[in-house]
């Protein structure tokens, strides 16, 4: 943050030249990567931004990934997506169209301020009515690049044939429109009443108490989490859960975006909503991102989103290494909507042993341990794990020889 225009031009130049020269990387991937990890790491921790919003790994995290998709996607651009499939391109159109919102918010809030400062709230909805107009015309005319993966097809065509299949009818329409209604409004409920209950009790234990409380609501959205993508994910469609997690992603970011730039007639009541699983580290008032909800979903969907860009799969027949490749995908799944809830749980009420420097305690770790592996142990259970050679322990061999079978087939093409 301290280097000047001019400095950071020339450290990307060098780095690229660099990666060009001793790691053989392309000089458009590689210079893409640093220019667009070099505009992030300035806008995630420069204090005129949203410097106090994150913390140093998040974001690195947020950096490196959009950095790595954009170079993804340059790469793929300039190899006319070569082997990409047609859920792989639309994908990395999508985020593309989420990248090309975010610019759009902050162009038109530049402007905004500077020309009708009385309408700057309104930066999201600008930026999303734009965004929607390209994504249409994107969606109808295929341009930029489509036509490598599908030419007999417009996107538009392939979004209605992928959403219309009758087992993504049934999860789009009915299983996770009801699960999220249940969930939620049982969730909004709870935490209604427990917090009446507290009332307006000043001591230090009502308010303690209080903390204890809003852990437990917050980590009952790591359950709902669970019984959303947990059943698509043991019933094979794997790709189409990945996929809709990346669409989530996406919109949840758009609604967050209009949070916190203050849209009248939505932000009041998100605000209102979120406030109560707040805690200390998120503030609305003073203009905090509330990212809480985004991490969740993310650390849920990243295995997923790995392993279909790494074209895992099992043969045909071979149930063994099926329930290794859902027991890698739910991986996410298992450490974040289950592990780390409790953690959260466990060490909020029950933690009494607190590891050096930090605020974690022993009993909650060892919750998380041995939620992971119950939780492990159901999901390789339900996949179909139980009559493979070595149980659940013993398949990690399957899983790591499949791995070294990827990487030395991928290092012999090369």
């Amino acid at each position: 943050l301290g280097l000047g225009p001019w400095a950071q031009a020339l450290q990307v130049l060098a780095f690229s030249a660099g990666g060009v020269l001793l790691g053989g990387m392309s000089l458009v991937g590689a210079g893409v990567f640093l220019a667009v990890q070099k505009v992030f790491m300035s806008w995630c921790f420069s204090p005129r931004c949203w410097g106090r919003c994150f913390s140093p790994t998040e974001g690195v995290f947020w950096a490196q990934a959009l950095a790595l998709v954009c170079a993804s996607l340059a790469a793929g651009r300039a190899t006319g997506f070569a082997r990409w499939s047609a859920l792989g391109v639309f994908s990395f159109f999508l985020v593309s169209f989420g990248l090309v919102f975010v610019a759009l918010t902050g162009l038109a809030h530049v402007l905004l301020r500077r020309g009708r400062a009385a309408y700057v709230q309104w930066s999201p909805i600008a930026a999303g009515i734009v965004t929607l107009a390209l994504f249409l015309l994107w969606l109808c005319t295929g341009v930029l690049g489509w036509s490598f993966a599908r030419p007999e097809e417009l996107p538009i065509t392939w979004l209605c044939r992928t959403l219309s299949l009758p087992e993504h009818r049934w999860l789009l329409v009915v299983q996770w429109p009801a699960i999220l209604a249940a969930g939620v409004s049982a969730i909004h409920v709870a935490c209604s009443r427990s917090m009446a209950a507290v009332g307006e009790d000043v001591s230090p234990a009502a308010a303690q108490r209080a903390a204890r409380l809003k852990v437990m609501h917050r980590k009952t959205f790591h359950a709902l989490a669970v019984a959303l993508f947990a059943p698509p994910l043991l019933s094979g469609q794997s790709a189409f859960l990945g996929f809709s997690l990346l669409a989530a992603a996406l919109l949840l970011a758009v609604v967050e975006a209009c949070r916190v730039w203050g849209v009248p007639g939505l932000a009041d009541g998100l605000n209102a909503f979120v406030g109560p699983y707040l805690d200390k580290r998120e503030d609305t008032a003073r203009g905090d991102l509330v990212l809480t909800h985004i991490y969740l979903l993310v650390g849920c969907a990243l295995p997923i989103w790995m392993g279909l860009a790494d074209a895992r799969g099992a043969p045909a027949g071979d149930a063994c290494q099926g329930a290794w490749t859902a027991l890698e995908l739910s991986g996410g799944i298992l450490l974040v909507g289950v592990g780390d809830a409790c953690a959260a749980v466990v060490g909020v009420n029950f933690g009494r042993t607190r590891w050096p420097l930090s605020h974690r305690t022993l009993e909650g770790s060892l919750a998380f341990v041995a939620g992971v592996f119950v939780a492990a142990a159901v999901v390789w259970r339900l996949a179909g794990g139980d009559g493979c050679p070595g149980g659940l322990l013993g398949g990690g061999g399957q899983g790591r020889r499949r791995r070294r079978g990827r990487v030395e087939g991928r290092l012999g093409r090369r």
